[in-house]
C-alpha cells in the first residue's frame, strides 16, 4: 500500500513539493530554534552560576548596561557585616573594531567589553577576569593602565592581534597587554579594559559605574547579604548570580514559547496545505477510485491508500525537517561558540507533530474518496 501511495504522490511533483514545504519549516523551526534556546540557556545560566556572588544594579532595570550606580555606593556595602569584596564595572557595546564592523568570523555583531579596577577585580575569588577566564598571554591590567585592553582569543585570532598589538574600538585606540581563553556565548567575543576609560566610551559620569559584583565571606550567605544590600541601599537591587541567572533563563523561556508557538502555526498551515493536496488529488482521481471500488476495493481500502499518502508526506517532512534543522543548529554553534544537542525527545515531538498533521490533513478527503459511487465515478471519468 505504501508503494502505491508513494508512486500517487510522485504523479504531482510540484503539488506535493509545495504540502512538504510547510511541514519542512515547521519542523525546521521546532528543531533548529528550539535547540537554540535550549542550549543559550544552558550556557547563560552555566556561565553566570559559575561567578559565584552577587550583582547589584540600579533598581527596576531589566538591561544591564542602562544601569547607574554612584561608585559611593561601593563604601556602603563594604560596611555590611559578611562582605568579602566589591568590584566595580562598567559595561560598554562595541560596534566597530579597526573601523569594521565588530563582532568575529565576518558577524556584524556587537561585542561587549568590561570595564574593571583592575586592583579590587584581582581580590576576587575568580580572579580579575570579569566571566572567571584563564589568561593565556601576557599580563592583567595593572595599576595606571590607561588605554590597555586584554582580548579573548577570538577577537585576537579574527583580527590578527598579539600581545603589543594596537586595536581600535569604537573611536579608542588600545594596546594590547593580554589574550585570555575565549568564553563562548551570544555575543561573539569580550575585551577588559580600565574602568576610566570604559566610563568614557559608555558616555557615563566619572563617579558612575554600571554594576557590583558583591563576594560575601561566606557563599553561604549569599541570599541574607543580597538581603541585607538591598534593606539599606537604596536605590539598587541586588541578586545572587545564580538568581539572575534565572532571570535570564525566564526571558529565553519567554522566547522558546514564542518560537513553539510560530512552529506550531508553521506546521498548522502545513496541515492545511496537505489538505488541499490529497483533496484536489482525489477530485482528480475520481474515475481511479471508481474503477477500484468496481475491481472489489472497500471503503476501508481507499482510506487507507489515501491516509497512507498524507502518512508519507508528514513523513518525508519530518525527515527533511530534521536534516534542515540539524544544519542550522551546527551553524548557530559555530558562530556563537554555544554548546548545542539536538535531544532524542524534541526530535520525537517534531516526527510525532508532523506526522499527525499529515494523516489528519488526509482523513477527509480520504473519508470523501471512499464515499464515491463506483458507477458515478467511472461515469464521471
Amino acid at each position: 500500500m505504501l508503494r502505491i501511495a508513494m508512486k500517487n504522490l510522485m504523479r504531482n511533483k510540484s503539488r506535493s513539493i509545495l504540502a512538504l514545504v510547510g511541514l519542512v519549516l515547521g519542523v525546521t523551526t521546532i528543531i533548529a530554534l528550539i535547540s537554540i534556546t535550549v542550549g543559550i540557556d544552558n550556557y547563560v545560566t552555566n556561565t553566570v552560576s559559575k561567578i559565584k556572588g552577587i550583582i547589584v544594579y540600579e533598581k527596576d532595570v531589566s538591561f544591564l548596561p542602562l544601569s547607574r550606580i554612584d561608585e559611593q555606593t561601593i563604601e556602603k556595602i563594604e560596611k555590611i557585616d559578611g562582605v568579602r569584596d566589591v568590584a566595580p564595572r562598567v559595561f560598554v557595546t562595541v560596534m566597530r573594531i579597526d573601523d569594521k564592523g565588530g563582532g568575529i568570523s565576518g558577524f556584524k555583531e556587537m561585542i561587549r567589553v568590561y570595564g574593571i579596577d583592575p586592583i579590587r577585580e584581582s581580590k576576587t575569588r575568580k580572579g580579575q577576569h570579569p566571566l572567571g577566564s584563564e589568561l593565556l598571554r601576557g599580563r592583567w591590567l595593572a595599576l595606571g593602565d590607561k588605554y590597555a585592553v586584554i582580548l579573548d582569543e577570538n577577537i585576537a585570532d579574527d583580527y590578527k592581534k598579539t600581545v603589543g598589538s594596537k586595536i581600535k574600538l569604537n573611536d579608542y585606540t588600545f594596546k594590547v597587554v593580554g589574550i585570555t581563553k575565549e568564553m563562548g556565548g551570544m555575543i561573539p567575543g569580550s575585551a577588559t579594559i580600565p574602568l576610566d576609560i570604559a566610563r568614557e566610551m559608555a558616555g557615563i559620569k566619572q563617579n558612575e559605574v554600571t554594576a557590583l559584583l558583591v563576594e560575601p565571606d561566606h557563599p553561604e550567605e549569599t541570599e541574607r547579604i543580597a538581603d541585607l544590600i538591598e534593606m539599606q541601599i537604596d536605590g539598587v537591587d541586588a541578586k545572587p548570580t545564580e538568581e539572575y541567572a534565572k532571570q535570564i533563563a525566564t526571558v529565553l523561556n519567554y522566547i522558546d514559547a514564542l518560537f513553539w508557538i510560530v512552529s506550531s502555526i508553521a506546521v498548522f498551515v502545513a496541515g492545511i496545505g496537505i489538505l488541499n493536496t490529497m483533496l484536489m488529488s482525489v477530485l482528480e482521481r475520481t474515475k481511479e477510485f471508481g474503477v477500484l471500488k468496481a475491481v472489489g476495493w472497500t471503503e476501508e481500502d481507499i482510506i487507507v491508500l489515501v491516509l497512507s499518502e498524507s502518512f508519507l508526506l508528514g513523513v518525508i517532512g519530518a525527515i527533511i525537517g530534521t536534516l534542515s534543522g540539524a544544519i542550522v543548529v551546527e551553524i548557530a554553534k559555530h558562530y556563537l561558540g554555544i554548546p548545542m544537542a539536538i535531544s532524542t525527545n524534541l526530535v520525537i515531538y517534531a516526527w510525532c507533530f508532523s506526522i499527525i498533521v499529515g494523516v489528519l490533513g488526509g482523513i477527509y478527503p480520504a473519508w470523501r474518496a471512499s464515499k464515491l459511487d463506483p458507477i458515478e465515478a467511472i461515469g464521471v471519468g
